[in-house]
This record gives C-alpha cells, structure tokens and sequence, in this order.
C-alpha cells in the first residue's frame, strides 16, 4: 500500500517468498538483509524427531523477511538457547516427545538448572 493508499505496484513476473524451511522439515535456511545464508540444522538436537520437527517449524517465522530476525548474528543468538534447552530436556526421565507435552514443571526445572547470570535466566 502506498503512503496515499493506492495498492503497491507488484513486481514483474511471477514473485514469492524465499523458501526458509527446507524439504526435509528439519533444516532452516536463514538469509539475512546483507544476503548472508546461514542454515540451522534441526535434526542434530538430542530429542525426538517430533520435537525436532515442531521447533524447526517453529523457528522460521522469525528467520523470514519481515520475521524480526533481520540478521544471521540474531537467529544465531536464538539458536544458541535453543540447543542447551534441547540437551536439558534429553537428559530427563520423561523427556517430552513434543513441544504440546512441556509443563511448567520442565521449564521451572530449566530455569532452575541455569547459572543466575546475565545469559543465565533467559
């Protein structure tokens, strides 16, 4: 939309969002401003592949244009949560099998887990 609200003209030839989450459903590819790509493997985290699935499409929201992750330095920040969070819940007795089975429980005993400093709580 324009700044006098007339429709945005579309651009030549057929046009789509760039694809972020790759074929297999378990890789997202993370293309920043700049045009550097980063791709975060979700099928390496120690929990089950269902779990692995649910974050990996969860993930790429954020990595889209227009997502609030603007750069590679950014999805890499989040990744680097992500991965110490996934190795916490595979050290459990009752390891979710999915993100529908965390309880407070999980994440209070997370929190819990973590070093109260500045990266610590977060």
């Amino acid at each position: 939309m324009s700044r006098r609200g007339r429709a945005a003209a579309l651009p030549d030839g057929p046009h789509q969002r760039p694809q972020v989450l790759e074929e297999d459903g378990l890789a997202v590819r993370h293309e920043d401003a700049q045009g550097r790509v980063h791709t975060y493997d979700f099928g390496t985290l120690p929990v089950p592949e269902a779990l692995q699935r649910t974050l990996a499409v969860l993930y790429p929201a954020k990595c889209a244009p227009g997502g609030g992750w603007d750069s590679i330095k950014t999805s890499e920040a989040r990744r680097y949560l992500v991965k110490p969070f996934a190795e916490f819940l595979a050290g459990l007795e009752d390891m979710p099998q999915d993100v529908d089975r965390l309880t407070p429980a999980h994440w209070n005993a997370w929190r819990l887990s973590l070093p109260p400093r500045t990266n610590g709580y977060c």
